[in-house]
């Protein structure tokens, strides 16, 4: 499947702290919702790189009972991601572990993608735009 046309064939939201140290929980994400969705890919972020901070992700057979899947990334630099193609699960989210110390901040951004029909839609909190060839003028190098 091509790449084009994301915003029509994915489902995107985000979350973030600043100056904690608890679990920064995603959203929870139905992978049946909307016709389905193949894949997921969770993008956290960090200010500073705590290697005992850990991204993971979650799964189970309902929304309520949820429980840590085989895998984590750990917090060794600011940017980390979790592409999971094709979980086992119906109900995934990702959650961000924090270190030993307190982070000035941290965020969460899911993406649910590969969706089974379109156009799909986002989350109340999610807003954005879709464009076609956009720029005019002349480019200058």
């Amino acid at each position: 499947m091509s790449d084009k046309e994301w915003s029509r064939r994915g489902s995107l939201s985000g979350v973030g702290t600043t100056g904690t140290s608890v679990v920064l929980n995603g959203d929870i994400i139905d992978m049946a919702s909307n016709g389905g969705f193949e894949s997921v890919r969770f993008i956290g972020h960090q200010s500073a790189s705590q290697a005992d901070a850990a991204l993971v992700m979650q799964q189970g057979t309902a929304s309520g009972s949820l429980s840590d899947a085989t895998g984590d990334v750990p917090g060794t630099l600011t940017t980390l991601y979790l592409d999971v193609y094709r979980p086992t699960m119906r109900f995934v989210r990702g959650a961000f572990r924090p270190g030993s110390a307190t982070c000035a901040f941290r965020s969460l951004i899911t993406e649910a993608y590969g969706a089974r029909s379109q156009p799909t839609s986002h989350p109340a909190s999610t807003t954005g735009l879709r464009v076609y060839s956009p720029g005019t003028g002349t480019a200058t190098g």
